[in-house]
């Protein structure tokens, strides 16, 4: 009886076991990220927080694409007259020699501000000046840290005009296919 047990019990343990290695094929597996490449390497912020230079300029991001990074994680705002510009903060006051709400500001207004505790002139810039002073701009790859300011008047028109203007900036340097947005 034992016998007859332990070959229904063995059967059934064989069974089982072709079952799960069915079900376990094995599939070629992608080492390819989003942009086929196997590794994509980005600059925080350029050449990242402890640089010489402040992030999010293109004081910052050019070496950071001249040491061989695939492109840079930017933080990005909007102007009032839908400029985007580069900047972490929403407020100007702590890292910069103007102060106020960087939506408050016109890019005529804002691009005379510099960044405070830098021995050289470091200009507040818009994304269209960093992109125009690239080379190649449309092989470099970018992650956009969206920096939605929830202190606007109309969060709905503030989010929507900001799209536009990403898209149009993307379109108009032929980047559209290398862009993340955080």
């Amino acid at each position: 009886m034992h016998s007859r047990r332990n070959k229904i019990s063995l059967y059934y343990f064989v069974v089982c076991l072709l079952l799960v290695h069915l079900q376990c094929k094995k599939e070629k597996l992608s080492d390819d990220t989003y942009f086929d490449s196997k590794v994509m390497i980005l600059g925080h912020r350029g050449m990242g927080v402890y640089y010489k230079m402040p992030g999010d300029t293109y004081e910052s991001i050019a070496p950071a694409i001249g040491i061989g990074a695939d492109g840079c994680e930017i933080d990005t705002h909007l102007t009032k007259d839908s400029i985007l510009v580069l900047y972490h903060d929403a407020t100007l006051d702590d890292h910069s020699t103007c102060s106020g709400r960087i939506n408050e500001f016109t890019w005529d207004e804002l691009k005379g501000c510099k960044y405070a505790a830098v021995k050289n002139d470091i200009f507040i810039c818009s994304l269209d000046d960093v992109f125009s002073r690239l080379p190649e701009v449309q092989n470099l790859y970018f992650s956009f840290d969206i920096q939605l300011d929830d202190k606007v008047a109309d969060v709905d028109l503030y989010q929507s005009q900001y799209v536009r203007a990403l898209k149009n900036i993307c379109e108009k340097y032929k980047v559209t296919d290398n862009i993340l947005i955080e």
